[in-house]
């Protein structure tokens, strides 16, 4: 599915991925799970995307669902990784991401730490080959929107011509637009001011981690859910 002309959806069944075309070729933004390489690699050559071709892979953030694949596509097509330097340590594999805040939490968080660490979940570690900031342009005009809250170093890509946002985790649309969950959210607060951010910005179209995309009006949605935080 295209969210917008060129940028393609690809959902497994725990998070949505997307693929932007450029001048360069294919860039991929965010991997999925390790365990839906294969399955991803297949989609890929069904939409007529080498993935031995990609030009970048961009990673909104360093969770699990988002980074998992992000090894094996670089090995695969040589491709740098582009993320953020404060989310390196969880996309390096040096420390295990921390839950969120709130009783949840402090009851999921503990819990959830050695399920984590299992193969069948935990992220194969991959190194950064070039740290993004805030208002940088990476591809054909795409540029770089700091949106700290879910993790610190969450990242989306924004072009203004083509009025497209990709948020990763910033938001989730799931019945209606909502902040990620405070359980998995390391500061509240910060994700509340990354929201009034995008609601500052112009866009038709709203791709994100999870939950349908927004392909109409984006930026409205975006600025009526702003004013309820």
């Amino acid at each position: 599915m295209e969210i917008a002309p060129g940028v393609h959806l690809i959902s497994t069944a725990m998070v949505n991925l997307y693929v932007v075309e450029t001048t360069d070729g294919p860039m991929l933004v965010d991997t999925g799970m390790s365990r839906d390489t294969p399955r991803l690699t297949t989609r890929l050559r069904a939409m007529g995307f080498d993935p031995s071709r990609l030009c970048a892979i961009f990673l909104t953030h360093g969770d699990m669902d988002h980074v998992g694949g992000a090894a094996a596509f670089r090995r695969a097509s040589g491709a740098p990784t582009l993320a953020h330097a404060a989310d390196l340590d969880f996309i390096a594999g040096r420390v295990q991401r921390p839950a969120g805040t709130g009783p949840v939490a402090a009851i999921f968080g503990p819990l959830a730490q050695p399920i984590m660490r299992t193969r069948w979940i935990k992220a194969p570690p991959v190194g950064v080959d070039r740290f993004v900031v805030d208002g940088e342009t990476v591809a054909d005009g795409w540029r770089v929107v700091h949106l700290p809250g879910h993790t610190p170093g969450l990242v989306g890509l924004y072009h203004p011509l083509r009025r497209v946002l990709l948020a990763g985790d910033a938001v989730s649309n799931l019945g209606r637009l909502r902040l990620p969950p405070t359980f998995m959210t390391m500061d509240t607060p910060a994700a509340k001011a990354s929201v009034h951010k995008m609601a500052a910005l112009d866009f038709e179209a709203l791709g994100i981690g999870h939950g349908a995309p927004v392909t109409r009006a984006a930026s409205a949605a975006v600025k009526t859910f702003a004013a309820t935080l």
